[in-house]
């Protein structure tokens, strides 16, 4: 009886660490694969953090962005570009990425080519949490988590959560 038990949690275990596993490498690891090595255009939208709306940030970042794939890490690179609201202009002025535990700006490159203190690009690492696919279960994109702050005008914007959805 105890060597049978045994066995059924030895069983359980396993089948609960397979899902675990796949719950966790599936996306990426699918997104790596859909993509391919070297550089890639991609289609990419700001939407709201749990709304199937785009994001009043949404204008602030450009799109097509540009992924790179190399050993096994996909690494975004997205232009963004001033936007207005009524009569005020704002940018973001800060981009963090969801790492699966935790936003963090950790691994984020801000680029400024003007010097102006206004980012004009971030590079960071894709972690996606979640595979876009086809009725046919073929893979055509990712959501990746971020939370953005905006500056208007002198003042920032609280960090708001949101979604970029990279279309590929």
């Amino acid at each position: 009886m105890k060597k049978r038990l045994l066995t059924v949690a030895v069983m359980a275990l396993m089948l609960v660490m397979s899902f675990a596993m796949t719950a966790s490498a599936g996306p990426v690891a699918d997104t790596l694969g859909a993509l391919g090595p070297g550089p890639h255009s991609v289609g990419v939208d700001l939407y709201h953090a749990t709304l199937d709306q785009l994001s009043m940030g949404d204008p602030a970042i450009d799109s097509p962005a540009s992924v790179t794939v190399a050993s096994g890490v996909a690494t975004m690179t997205l232009g963004v570009s001033p936007m207005t609201f009524g009569e005020y202009t704002g940018y973001l002025e800060k981009l963090e990425y969801y790492d699966g535990g935790v936003y963090t700006d950790e691994d984020v490159v801000v680029v400024d080519y003007d010097l102006d203190e206004v980012p004009d690009a971030f590079i960071f690492p894709i972690t996606d949490e979640t595979a876009i696919t086809t009725g046919g279960g073929a893979v055509i994109g990712a959501w990746q988590k971020v939370q953005v702050t905006v500056k208007v005008e002198g003042s920032s914007m609280p960090v708001s959560q949101a979604r970029l959805k990279i279309m590929f």
